[in-house]
């Protein structure tokens, strides 16, 4: 469409592991109890985590000359 890319980027998302294990509880509230469960056993629970889920991206495109 008239433009070439330059670069693109991902940008983690740092939260909790409480913080993701509460949103397993969207798709299901055994897994979400489980994993929050596992975590308190093992002191992570509020240790932060930064996974890079690929879903929030820069890109840089410059307008290609004709």
């Amino acid at each position: 469409n008239g433009f070439s890319l330059r670069w693109t980027k991902t940008h983690p998302k740092s939260f909790s592991g409480s913080y993701y294990a509460e949103r397993l509880g969207g798709y299901s509230s055994t897994v979400e109890h489980l994993v929050l469960q596992g975590l308190r056993v093992v002191g992570r629970a509020d240790r932060i985590v930064s996974p890079d889920l690929r879903d929030r991206m820069a890109v840089l495109a410059t307008l290609t000359d004709h």
